[in-house]
Order: C-alpha cells, then sequence, then structure tokens
C-alpha cells in the first residue's frame, strides 16, 4: 500500500545556510525506495519562495524548488500553507505521516489525524 509521507522544509529538510539535513534526506529517500508518495508541506508562502521575491528580497534564501532539484529529491509536490496550521491541508491530502521540528504543526496535524512525527537538526540517529 502507497503511503502518502510529507516533510517540513525549512529546518527539516533544509538545515543551517541552506545545507541538507542529511539524516531527513536520507528519511525522504528511504519513504521513496518504499513506493511512498513524498510531498513538502511548508508553512512559507508561494510568492515568497518564488525567484522573482527571493532575488529582490532575500538573495540568501534557497527556494524550495531549487533544492529539490540540486539534491535531486524524489518529491512529487510541493504545498505552501502561507502561515496557516499544516493538519486541515495534510488531511485534505490524504498524508499518512508529517515530518516537521515544530511541535505546533506536528500537533496540528496529529489533530488532524495524521501521523505527526517531531524532528531536531541536533538529535541524531542511535546507533
Amino acid at each position: 500500500m502507497t503511503r502518502t509521507v510529507s516533510f517540513d522544509f525549512d529546518d527539516t529538510l533544509m538545515g543551517a545556510g541552506g545545507q541538507p539535513n542529511e539524516r531527513m534526506v536520507s528519511m525522504l529517500r528511504w519513504h521513496s525506495q518504499m513506493s511512498d508518495r513524498c510531498i513538502i508541506v511548508t508553512s512559507r508562502t508561494e510568492e515568497h519562495d518564488s525567484e522573482e521575491w527571493i532575488k529582490a528580497n532575500n538573495p540568501s534564501r534557497v527556494s524550495v524548488q531549487d533544492f529539490i532539484a540540486r539534491h535531486s529529491l524524489p518529491v512529487s509536490s510541493v504545498h505552501y500553507t502561507e502561515h496557516e496550521p499544516k493538519g486541515p491541508l495534510l488531511y485534505r491530502l490524504g498524508a499518512d505521516w508529517h515530518y516537521d521540528d515544530d511541535s505546533k504543526e506536528v500537533q496540528s496535524a496529529i489533530d488532524c489525524g495524521v501521523i505527526g512525527i517531531l524532528v531536531s537538526l541536533e538529535a541524531s540517529w542511535k546507533e
């Protein structure tokens, strides 16, 4: 059975300085290899993720689409919540799981029947 698994972007897939959070990028790739549909659900606004807006207002910002392309991520779609809680959108998208660094967004997912998983850039895998 194919699951829909969503990932937050800032501080979940992308870490400090626009670098990939290798642990979460590996998790995304693993889900894809398991035939899960991987999507990104970000609190960003779509306008503020456009190349034109970034160039004019925040040249050091990394766009979601550029990050996906640069790291060849198997992501089927990107969804912007415009700073609204993610849970209702995750529900509408049929998400089964959602990875996020924000405990409020994880709770929003759970409140809407989606398995929410809290992640941290500082945490490391236990061997």
